[in-house]
């Protein structure tokens, strides 16, 4: 089965990162809705039932204060007031004497006693209502039970009820719609970013994942992704520009040993070989060797190894190292030739790898400028970097092309006439981003000023500059 296939396959809704948060959703949803329901049932029930308790309360104290000053004749009257203003019979009473007869009251409570009781009315014109009670004794024996019917709060409860059936239905229905709607979204998503991830293993290099403004963590993984696909597609470009431009340079130098050879064979039959015949041929095997071992030194440099080598480099001298090997070259070709370089700057880094970048930037310098145009490396520090350039008065390179010429086997000689493998500015960018530096190629008016701008090591004082000027 091809990837691209693969990728396509569907899967079970309840086993896709889509659905199950869907079903999460839905299920979160529910039970908060349940705790919400039911922390406001039993908050209201318990509210209502405290209520109930202290109007009992109130009410059996109050009475208790008026037998106390009247007696329980004023007690007993007083009740039949108020069993008669109260026709709804919000509150119920018995006045029982200290043998627990019925003196007056609405009701005759089973089984009387002191303190609160929840019963069951047996008799009279509330038989059957549950009753919360409350029984105190009066001065002399007697006992009053004072009690409200529980008909308003099993209605408010019965009513509490019926809302959290309709509310959790309700609440039920809208997490599964939310949580399909999570889910289609999602999956929605996963689907885009899977037909883009398929057509790049057909081949389509181009195709990015879908990603919104809104920068959520599916944007940050798509962009993640495309970045890592620019990056593959830039690899494969330029590993394609790459293997065309080794067929190139290696075919040149190849053929001319395969021609010089042939000669020097037909010559062998004579048994004279010219000795510069197989001089050139050695020369242009040397050539080729050149090549692959730039080509090894490069990758071994992008594949990181080097990085354990690192160690604190002063780069003032490493620098003034290179500048004083290039000099004789410099003068023997009657070419003006200056350093500027500020002392001790330090930076973490593989010194001799430092000082091949300052021997390619140098020697390109003298190769692509006539022998009178100036060469000038400086090294100074700019805030917390370490700025080293490398200037002349040549042609330049034109803007367009300055990017370009860093990758492998970049000429602006397209036909390559001129000696060079074009490797060179590449090895100064693969070390450049192996040190984390910044590899800079700007216009000198006239000239190119090639700049590598380094993590300084320390924070030291470096004020003094080091002029060793040589001119022809």
């Amino acid at each position: 089965m091809r990837l691209a296939e693969a990728a396509r396959l569907p899967a079970a809704p309840i086993r896709t990162s889509a659905g199950r948060a869907g079903l999460l959703h839905a299920g979160l949803t529910l039970l908060a809705s349940l705790a919400i329901l039911g922390t406001v049932y039993v908050v209201t029930t318990v509210y209502e039932r405290r209520a109930a308790e202290e109007a009992i309360a109130t009410e059996a104290r109050s009475l208790v204060m008026s037998a106390a000053e009247g007696g329980l004749a004023v007690l007993a009257r007083q009740l039949e007031g108020r069993v008669a203003a109260d026709t709804a019979g919000r509150t119920l009473y018995a006045l029982l004497d200290r043998d627990r007869r019925l003196i007056t009251g609405n009701i005759v409570p089973t089984m009387p006693d002191v303190g609160w009781r929840s019963f069951v009315i047996d008799q009279g014109e509330h038989a059957g209502d549950n009753v919360l009670g409350l029984g105190v004794t009066i001065p002399g024996g007697a006992l009053l039970p004072v009690a409200r019917p529980q008909r308003q709060l099993e209605e408010l409860e019965e009513t509490i009820i019926r809302a959290i059936l309709i509310a959790g239905a309700i609440a039920v229905l809208l997490s599964i719609l939310g949580g399909v709607l999570l889910g289609r979204s999602v999956q929605r998503r996963a689907a885009g970013m899977n037909d883009a991830l398929a057509a790049v293993a057909e081949g389509d290099l181009t195709r990015r994942l879908p990603a919104r403004a809104e920068g959520d963590e599916f944007d940050a993984l798509a962009g993640a992704v495309n970045a890592t696909l620019a990056r593959l597609q830039g690899a494969l470009a330029r590993l394609n520009q790459v293997t065309g431009d080794i067929a190139h340079d290696l075919r040149t130098p190849l053929a001319r040993t395969r021609q010089r050879l042939e000669r020097a064979s037909r010559g062998a039959a004579g048994g004279q070989v010219p000795r510069a015949v197989v001089d050139r041929a050695i020369a242009d095997i040397d050539e080729v060797l050149g090549v692959f071992a730039a080509l090894l030194r490069i990758a071994q440099i992008e594949s990181g190894e080097r990085r354990a080598s690192f160690a604190e480099v002063d780069l003032s001298v490493a620098l003034g190292d290179v500048a004083d090997a290039l000099a004789p070259t410099a003068e023997d070709d009657g070419r003006p030739f200056s350093i500027g370089i500020a002392p001790g700057l330090r930076v973490r880094g593989d010194r001799e790898l430092v000082q091949q970048v300052f021997v390619n930037l140098i020697e390109n310098a003298f190769r692509h400028t006539p022998a009178q145009a100036a060469v000038r490396v400086t090294l100074t520090r700019e805030d917390g970097d370490v700025v080293a350039g490398v200037e002349d008065r040549g042609a330049g390179i034109p803007r367009a092309d300055r990017q370009r010429v860093c990758r492998p086997f970049v000429r602006l000689d397209e036909s390559r006439s001129t000696p060079g493998t074009g490797l060179g500015l590449a090895l100064v960018q693969a070390v450049a981003d192996l040190h984390g530096a910044v590899l800079a190629l700007e216009d000198a008016n006239p000239g190119l000023r090639a700049t590598l701008r380094l993590r300084l090591l320390r924070n030291e004082p470096a004020r003094g500059t080091q002029d060793n000027l040589s001119a022809q």
